[in-house]
């Protein structure tokens, strides 16, 4: 019975933490969205906040409004982020990785996808949208104190064989 309370009680939360957004003049409820990546010592949470209507590519790339920060196929993401859950240290977008300048596609906005972690390292998987060569990342860093650091350019490879 505690449980459900409690799960009831993160369901409030959660719903009272969406907001209405309008895109061209039609409004829309956000979802709040939480997956939890357990890791040797350490959690990382990535919160992705969504409209709950899917667009169905209704809206192109260059008419998206500025408030979403990439086009993702049939989902229009609002924000996403990735955080160390003991240390509340955010992990970067992939964008903002210094050691990937150059390295990624012109004009696209890469957020968190997905992790995976062994023992001190975690593979981060980056997605843009779409379906071309390109469109993903991978990037490799170590755990260490609460923070991920040293990050370099990895592959799917290296993010699957962490899976195992």
């Amino acid at each position: 019975m505690k449980i459900l309370k409690a799960l009831s009680l993160l369901l409030v939360s959660m719903s009272a933490l969406s907001e209405q957004v309008s895109v061209f003049g039609k409004t829309y409820e956000s979802k709040l969205e939480k997956t939890v990546f357990a890791c040797d010592g350490f959690n990382i949470d990535v919160i992705e906040d969504r409209l709950g209507v899917d667009f169905e590519m209704d809206i192109s790339p260059s008419s998206a409004p500025d408030f979403i920060p990439g086009f993702m196929g049939m989902h229009s993401i609002l924000s996403k982020k990735a955080i160390l859950t003991e240390s509340g240290w955010s992990i970067p977008n992939a964008n903002d990785i210094e050691q990937l300048n150059g390295k990624l596609k012109s004009g696209r906005t890469y957020i968190v996808s997905s992790v995976t972690c062994k023992k001190d390292r975690v593979v981060v998987y980056y997605y843009s949208g779409g379906n071309c060569n390109g469109c993903e990342a991978f990037v490799e860093f170590n755990y260490k104190n609460g923070k991920l650091i040293n990050p370099t350019t990895s592959s799917y490879k290296a993010y699957k064989s962490l899976k195992k």
